[in-house]
């Protein structure tokens, strides 16, 4: 009578190995892994107060735009009226107009042109400043009233004021010559101390 066949141990034992190593590595049936709840994390809020931007230069503080800044250019003053004989101080220089006459001719050389006169005006200027001043007879204009400006005449006066500096204090006197027509019409002798574009004018009516 033949024997069954034996089988073999390890046959056996594998199966139960088998289940024993699931078990132990899944931790057992009542040992599952469980999730880990996730943990709630709480937010923080830091307050920044709101910066304010300074108004720049050319705006309001509400932001509104004022436009560019100008300033103010300086221009001629008002001219100062004087008369004949009469003294007026500006800018540190005084003038008087002492005379004012008409003639031909100044000497056998000076003679007037055909259809014109010689204007003279006898003046003074004064410096009544602390400082130097320049004098000269570029510093008067003689105009019409048509508003056109004459120069005075460089030569061929004998007693032309002439041109230089005085010290506080110091006066000078000369004459003031202009060709005009023969007609008198009114001119005016302007005077502006120091030929400043800024500075005050004298301004003197001239009758003859």
């Amino acid at each position: 009578m033949k024997r069954p066949p034996r089988i073999p141990v390890w046959y056996l034992v594998l199966p139960v190995a088998t289940l024993a190593l699931g078990y132990w590595i899944g931790g057992g049936l009542n040992g599952r892994a469980q999730p880990t709840p996730a943990r709630l994390v709480t937010p923080i809020v830091i307050s920044v107060p709101a910066l304010t931007p300074r108004p720049t230069e050319g705006t309001l503080a509400s932001g509104a735009p004022t436009g560019p800044t100008r300033t103010p250019t300086p221009g001629p003053r008002p001219p100062i009226q004087a008369k004949v004989g009469e003294r007026i101080e500006v800018e540190g220089l005084a003038l008087i107009v002492h005379s004012v006459r008409r003639t031909d001719s100044l000497s056998p050389y000076t003679q007037a042109k055909p259809g014109e006169a010689l204007l003279v005006l006898d003046v003074a200027i004064e410096n009544v400043s602390r400082s130097e001043a320049d004098y000269g007879i570029y510093y008067f204009r003689l105009r019409d009233p048509d508003g056109f400006e004459l120069s005075a005449r460089g030569i061929g006066v004998e007693r032309s004021l002439k041109a230089g500096k005085l010290h506080p204090g110091e006066r000078v006197r000369g004459d003031v010559a202009f060709d005009v027509p023969l007609e008198p019409k009114g001119h005016v002798l302007q005077f502006r101390p120091r030929g400043w574009f800024d500075s005050a004018e004298i301004r003197v009516p001239i009758e003859n």
